[in-house]
């Protein structure tokens, strides 16, 4: 999670850095020594295999020879790998996380010419991974943890995803899989011994937000961060704030009854722009990354009795005068290998605490056949389907991920009509009049032309900007396009000559956008709006005739990243937990003092709408739940309709009286409206 700091949060940062530095080195053992480094720039992570380092560095992945250590020598390098977070090494393949621009799966068989054997399309930002056998798994923040067969992985093949809540880094023994959860403050622990139908067995309360995770013997391991779980910690000075850091010891003889054994509290610290936390057990020590706290190397001999006896801080930061924020890390022998993420891979001597992890080998694991799904009727591509839009009545135009663009029709009988091979993952598209713009992810902004003669659609313009991924395109009326760009920059591109697209706005704010964050559809004051999940919502004038700008209206209520935005008259409908609120430019009230319009039983995030005539259809994402709400009247909202798939749906469209689902990896689904759903008068 990246974003720039409220100020009231940097001052505390900055403030309470050194205070904390200091009482490390006096109650947490000895102080370690930097004694090299690998002169890399900064690095997000490291594993080591045998006398190689594998490193997740700068968009790139890092081979070094660390026969002697303390003289790291390169011996490959593969760039071009964005914006890296973790990886795992197997065999001849490094598999290499990277967030909003999915897994990069990479041929390590000649290691001075890595070569890149897949970019795969994960199903939301990849964070945490780790492997067992043939079976990876992928951490997918919000969306829980992708199970992916990766036997031939050239060819890796999604199996299932189990939805544990915000995974942030995951671990695997046996047939166990180990989540460490964010802001719920939990490890949940998964039976995967059948990867096409994991199953939660149980899950783990944690004092802080969970992370990294690691098993040894009966034991889980799992560091924890920002925020103590039952204390007040809203505000900077509550109880809570900050006090969320340590190392929490379960017992796992009983994974379906985890047992606490132990606690062990590192100092105190917020700040929402690196907030990583991870442990590795070996030699009966963890040894823990805790960001700008520094490493801690915690003796684990006897589980109920932890005792911190060394600490290492990072060089101060290039970009800030505090200590660099630690990410991945790896003990080998009397040394640690400490990943920088804003400074470099660091050497630090740990005489007789540090010794090589042994990693053992898994055998490879049979994969039951996929079942189809219950809700079958529909249309499956080879990649996921994640946005649907519409070219005549019966015409749909899909996106379908690493698939590209597929032009279908649906009715009389589901027929496909041709594709359009894209230059990255497609994610998204919108079309006006016969041209049809698709975000293509790394291959940027497409301008395409249906042709309905020869049924064909033809490019006719492309922007891109780097090789950050464009995820999401909506057009409103007019000739401007909305765009979200990599993890957290919105665009606005003028089509007057869609020949010609023309960048007239870039924009960025706190937070991040996860999805599908910008408003469908203008208000009647001819707005557009979008939302960054901590800094809320922001509005744009569209007016005829005029540069599009940024309002300076900002309603700052962190509404949830799984919703979205579509507009109703001169409102926003935001949708949030339990239902929606609609919102004007001016609104400026907490979140908490507003009152939701309930459309849910329950308090569960409502999702992404789309709006047609009386009828509210939501889609999360996340869960895979779809809601239909009549809004005849907007103040008093009915549901009609609520059922979850096993995909991940997108903004679902209503056609000849079906919800038409762009389902993930359950391709494009048809499903009638429930019989009291009356359809639109339009």
């Amino acid at each position: 999670m990246t974003s720039p700091l409220p100020a009231i949060l940097l001052t505390l940062s900055l403030f309470s850095i050194p205070a904390t530095v200091a009482a490390a080195e006096k109650s947490y053992g000895t102080s370690l020594d930097s004694i090299a480094h690998a002169d890399l720039g900064p690095a997000a992570d490291v594993f080591v295999r045998n006398n190689r380092a594998y490193v997740a560095g700068t968009e790139s992945l890092h081979i070094l020879d660390i026969t002697n250590a303390d003289a790291p020598q390169p011996v490959g390098k593969l760039s071009g790998l964005g914006g890296v977070r973790q990886l795992v090494v197997s065999g001849d393949h490094a598999y290499v996380t990277s967030r909003e621009q999915g897994l990069f799966i990479v041929d390590i068989s000649d290691e001075q010419n890595p070569r890149l054997a897949k970019h795969y399309e994960t199903i939301e930002f990849a964070t945490g991974i780790a492997i067992s056998g043939n079976i990876l798994f992928v951490a997918c923040r919000h969306y829980g943890v992708e199970i992916i067969d990766v036997s031939a992985p050239d060819s890796p093949v999604h199996l299932s995803t189990v939805r544990t809540g915000e995974a942030q880094s995951v671990a695997v023994r046996d047939d166990l899989l180990f989540t460490g959860v964010w802001a719920s403050s939990e490890v949940v622990i998964v039976d995967v011994s059948n990867p096409r139908k994991p199953t939660i067995i149980s899950k783990v309360p944690l004092d802080g937000y969970g992370d990294g995770v690691d098993v040894a013997g009966d034991f889980l391991y799992a560091a924890t961060g920002h925020h103590s779980k039952d204390r007040p910690k809203k505000n900077p000075g509550d109880p809570g704030f900050g006090h969320g850091h340590g190392l929490e010891i379960i017992n796992i003889a009983n994974p379906k009854n985890p047992e606490f054994v132990s606690r062990i509290k590192f100092p105190p610290f917020y700040d929402r722009g690196k907030d990583t936390w991870r442990v590795t057990i070996a030699n009966n020590h963890a040894f823990v990354s805790d960001t700008y706290n520094g490493v801690f190397v915690v003796d684990v001999k006897d589980p109920a009795n932890p005792k911190t006896v060394a600490h290492y801080k990072l060089p101060i930061s290039p970009k800030t005068d505090i200590p660099g924020p630690v990410g991945g890390l790896a003990p080998i022998n009397d040394r640690i290998l400490v990943a920088g993420s804003e400074t470099d891979l660091h050497i630090v001597s740990a005489p007789n605490l540090a010794k090589p992890v042994v990693h053992r080998k898994q055998p490879a694991k049979p994969i039951p056949p996929r079942e189809e799904s219950s809700l079958a009727n529909g249309y499956a591509p080879n990649g996921q389907v994640h946005a649907v839009a519409f070219l005549e009545d019966d015409l749909a135009v899909l996106a379908c991920g690493v698939d590209g663009v597929h032009v279908v029709q649906l009715w009389p009988e589901i027929k496909p009509i041709t594709t359009l091979k894209t230059g990255g993952f497609t994610t998204d598209l919108a079309v006006q009049n016969n041209t049809v713009l698709v975000a293509e992810g790394r291959g940027g902004l497409s301008v395409c032309k249906w042709s309905p003669d020869t049924q064909k659609l033809t490019r006719l313009s492309n922007y891109r900007e780097g090789d950050r991924p464009i995820r999401q395109v909506e057009w409103p009326p007019g000739p401007h396009a909305l765009v979200q760009e990599g993890a957290g920059t919105f665009k606005i591109i003028n089509l007057d000559e869609p020949a010609n697209p023309e960048l007239v706005l870039t924009d960025s704010h706190p937070g991040l956008l996860y999805g599908d964050q910008t408003m469908q559809g203008l208000t009647d004051e001819n707005l557009a709006c979008i939302f960054w999940h901590v800094s809320g919502l922001h509005w744009y004038d569209l007016s005829p005739g005029k540069k599009p700008t940024y309002t300076g209206d900002n309603f700052p209520g962190r509404t949830g990243s799984p919703n979205g935005l579509v507009a109703l008259g001169d409102k926003t409908l935001t949708t949030t937990r339990g239902g929606y609120l609609l919102l004007d430019p001016s609104e400026r009230r907490p979140l908490e003092e507003l009152n939701v319009i309930k459309a849910l039983d329950s308090n569960d995030h409502l999702g992404t709408p789309t709006l047609f005539d009386n009828l509210l259809i939501a889609a999360h994402r996340a869960y895979g739940t779809i809601t239909v709400v009549d809004i005849s009247d907007p103040m008093a909202p009915k549901q009609l309709d609520r059922f979850t798939i096993t995909g991940n749906p997108g903004r679902v469209h209503l056609r000849n009286n079906h919800l038409v689902i762009p389902g993930g990896h359950d391709g494009l689904i048809l499903k009638k409206l429930p019989p009291t759903s009356a359809p639109p008068s339009s």
